[in-house]
């Protein structure tokens, strides 16, 4: 077991002990009642785990198959199945995942669990970031926001959730993962709501619409823009930025709509980018600047991404510009 300087705390654990297996599942990931196949001469149990702020994510690989009956938990669980087979029953809902497979074990509702020969991939999201962000992006009361089915809405949202969920889980456990960044965690944690808000089932997608707020004074933008713009190397939320402005999330939405053709989150990108692309054009690579800690000073958690996004904007590549 080794444990790292905050902010990402690691923990790896092995065992061919079926008893401290259960401890350790109980410890780690949920209040439960397990029941184990016992008797196999290949027992083993291996975890590692990593926990950025209040994110984590988890690697599982057990030839010791599991029957769980779990208490209703306080976070969001994303589970996919890299080999083996697993499955989840909530109320009348029931389903198994193959290799590959993925699911959404919601916050606040009891659930029953099995492994058979499971090699599992994990990421704990807490409940009230998510709701908190999907009322950002939806205008949906952060109150109101409830997961109501373990499997994906489509095919097409189901490989979008595992090739997204596939990086997260990797970044997160990567020994030198720029998750450690405060801009980087935040942008990663909206990505990841976003992702689930798109893809399991939930009240944001049957809302009612809502008409547009009227006309909101341009002075309200500027008064955004001021405050984006001070605070861009800082974590801030839609809710921060409409607060400073003076109006609701969803007003300054629609304000920033028809006098900046962006989002507000969007023009907060925009001003990130120009940052790193400022830092780039002054740092010295010789003194041991690279591009991705410029990235991630900036909150790109993405480095292609990143690259992508300043070609378009600067016509060359970030590892250019460091170099000229």
């Amino acid at each position: 077991m080794s444990v790292d300087a905050p902010p990402i705390t690691r923990l790896e654990f092995a065992t061919h002990v079926e008893d401290e297996a259960a401890a350790a599942v109980q410890r780690m990931f949920l209040q439960h009642r397990s029941s184990m196949r016992r008797g196999r001469r290949d027992a083993e149990f291996r975890v590692a785990t990593a926990s950025a702020g209040e994110m984590a994510a988890d690697r599982v690989r057990t030839s010791i198959d599991f029957v769980t009956k779990a208490d209703p938990l306080d976070h969001f669980i994303c589970v996919r199945a890299v080999d083996g087979r697993a499955r989840y029953r909530i109320g009348d809902e029931d389903v198994w995942i193959g290799q590959g497979g993925v699911c959404l074990i919601r916050p606040g509702v009891p659930f029953h669990g099995e492994t058979v020969g499971a090699d599992l991939a994990l990421l704990r999201l807490p409940t009230a970031s998510v709701a908190a962000l999907a009322a950002d992006m939806t205008g949906v009361a952060a109150k109101s926001v409830r997961f109501e089915s373990l499997a994906p809405v489509s095919p097409a949202m189901d490989r979008y959730w595992r090739g997204l969920f596939g990086w997260a889980n990797r970044e997160i456990l990567a020994p030198d993962t720029s998750v450690g960044q405060p801009l980087v965690a935040a942008e990663m944690m909206r990505t990841l709501a976003g992702g689930l808000i798109s893809v399991f089932p939930n009240s944001t997608m049957t809302v009612a619409h809502t008409p547009g707020t009227g006309k909101v004074p341009p002075a309200v933008v500027r008064r955004a823009v001021a405050y984006i713009d001070t605070h861009a190397d800082q974590v801030i939320t839609l809710a921060d930025i409409a607060s400073a402005a003076g109006v609701g999330a969803r007003a300054l939405q629609y304000a920033f709509a028809r006098h900046r053709a962006v989002s507000p989150i969007a023009y907060l990108h925009r001003v990130r980018l120009e940052r790193a692309h400022r830092d780039l054009q002054e740092a010295d690579p010789t003194n041991g600047a690279t591009v991705a800690a410029i990235a991630a000073r900036w909150g790109f958690a993405k480095p292609g991404r990143f690259s992508t996004k300043y070609r378009e904007a600067y016509g060359r590549s970030p590892s250019q510009t460091l170099r000229a």
